[in-house]
């Protein structure tokens, strides 16, 4: 990531910089073993890339405060990311964070 990176989709109270990614990704991971990402779609045009992905894991940590439900999830997300001198600049996401908590448990 480049040094001036922005996250403009950022969590509420995470740091829209390089350390916030980092911490979200070591989220992931201590929640959800098993972890996996699908990709389903790339597109590219000129300094900015496009993802559809799908999520895969087990809920076997704790998720924004939901207890570890042991069940699995699969939730998707889009992202759109720019680069900059080969390393990537900007990042915005959508993720399907509805499926996610319904999944967790966290909504009944």
């Amino acid at each position: 990531m480049h040094a001036d990176f922005r996250n403009h989709t950022a969590s509420p109270g995470q740091s829209p910089g390089r350390d916030g990614v980092r911490v979200a990704t070591e989220a992931l991971h201590a929640a959800f073993s098993d972890f996996q990402v699908e990709l389903l779609h790339c597109i590219g045009a000129d300094d900015v890339v496009s993802t559809h992905k799908v999520f895969r894991g087990r809920h076997t940590g704790e998720w924004f405060g939901v207890p570890a439900s042991g069940r699995p999830v699969e939730f998707a997300i889009m992202d759109i990311t720019r680069y900059r001198d080969g390393l990537m600049v900007e990042h915005w996401a959508v993720a399907d964070a509805l499926t996610l908590l319904h999944q967790t448990g966290a909504l009944g």
